[in-house]
């Protein structure tokens, strides 16, 4: 599938399975293992995906719809559970 949005500078990406959508049932119950964040993001010149090796196989991708934007939310299956509890921000 051929995701919106994948310009230059993401051809890394594409392959990634992509998820069409998720639904959760209530009661949908995970534990994240942390809600606190340490450290400051610190900007950077350059894509931080440029170039980079991902394994496609460990990764997976979901749309969420964000007001009137499409993103799309990436995540590594050991961390299968933070991924899937964001869908309920959206």
């Amino acid at each position: 599938m051929d995701i919106p949005g994948h310009g230059e500078g993401y051809s890394e990406l594409k392959g990634i399975p992509f998820i069409p959508s998720v639904v959760p049932e209530a009661p949908l119950i995970t534990y994240p293992s942390r809600t606190t964040r340490k450290g400051i993001f610190t900007e950077t010149e350059n894509n931080p995906i440029e170039g980079s090796r991902l394994t496609k196989s460990h990764y997976y991708c979901y749309p969420v719809k964000a007001g009137g934007f499409l993103a799309c939310i990436y995540f590594h299956r050991d961390l299968m559970r933070h991924g899937i509890t964001l869908c309920n921000l959206f």
